[in-house]
């Protein structure tokens, strides 16, 4: 909440990969089984990949020239 008060008064976009991570269970394997968090804090290569669909951005899209 802090983080994204701080980003709201900076007047920058905030992505919380806690809500996306924990909403509205924690999530600690993927479907596949594959355990999505390291040591409770570090999100492991299958996580990155199951949840960086869940974050939209314009900055983060690939355009097709």
């Amino acid at each position: 909440r802090r983080m994204a008060l701080f980003a709201g008064q900076l007047g920058t976009d905030y992505a919380s990969i806690y809500r996306i991570h924990c909403g509205p269970d924690c999530l600690y394997f993927a479907p596949s089984g594959v355990p999505v968090v390291v040591d409770n804090s570090h999100f492991t290569h299958e996580a990155s990949r199951l949840f960086s669909g869940e974050i939209d951005h314009p900055l983060l899209r690939r355009t097709v020239n």
